[in-house]
């Protein structure tokens, strides 16, 4: 299959209306509703699903399952290491703003930082537990890369109606009586 500008160009686009949509300006009310049935990031979270699975599926059809499970663990790593700088961020740069009170909002995007403590909320980020507003779909895309080598894996091997079903079948499913 050969690679199609136009969803490489959609996916962009959704990036940037992820970032108007979260950049404190009038502009956001502009862009925060939904197009339709899907958001911005409901919108780039399946376009970048729709990629991984096809350059990776390629890449183990070519170069063995192996290959492909190391590139998406390198992959998922390199996210995570992401996700643990921006934490970082939040916690060293932005939790003494506002913890000066100056900042009312930013100190209720960090609430949980503050009633729960800073080692709950390290331990907690670390663990993809603690996911701070505005940082939120970076985790969520982190867990689901780090299932995709599972998930083409049981496809290769069951099909991918049983994949995607959860390995139900129409066949295995008993209706209760009186339905």
């Amino acid at each position: 299959m050969r690679r199609l500008y136009e969803l490489d160009a959609l996916r962009g686009l959704m990036l940037v209306w992820i970032t108007f949509t979260h950049l404190p300006t009038v502009l956001s009310a502009y862009f925060n509703p939904p197009f339709g049935f899907v958001s911005a990031s409901e919108g780039f979270i399946f376009l970048s699903a729709l990629f991984t699975g096809h350059i990776y599926f390629r890449e183990a059809e070519r170069n063995g399952y192996g290959a492909m499970q190391r590139k998406l663990s390198m992959r998922t790593l390199r996210l995570y290491l992401y996700h643990a700088l921006l934490l970082s961020f939040a916690f060293f740069v932005a939790v003494p703003i506002a913890a000066s009170g100056t900042r009312p909002g930013l100190h209720n995007l960090l609430d949980f930082y503050f009633d729960a403590g800073s080692r709950r909320a390290a331990v907690d980020g670390a663990l993809l537990v603690y996911r701070p507003p505005l940082l939120d779909i970076l985790p969520m895309y982190i867990i689901f890369l780090a299932l995709t080598p599972l998930a083409l894996s049981a496809s290769r091997r069951f099909g991918w109606k049983f994949t995607l079903s959860g390995g139900w079948h129409n066949s295995d499913y008993v209706a209760p009586h009186g339905s």
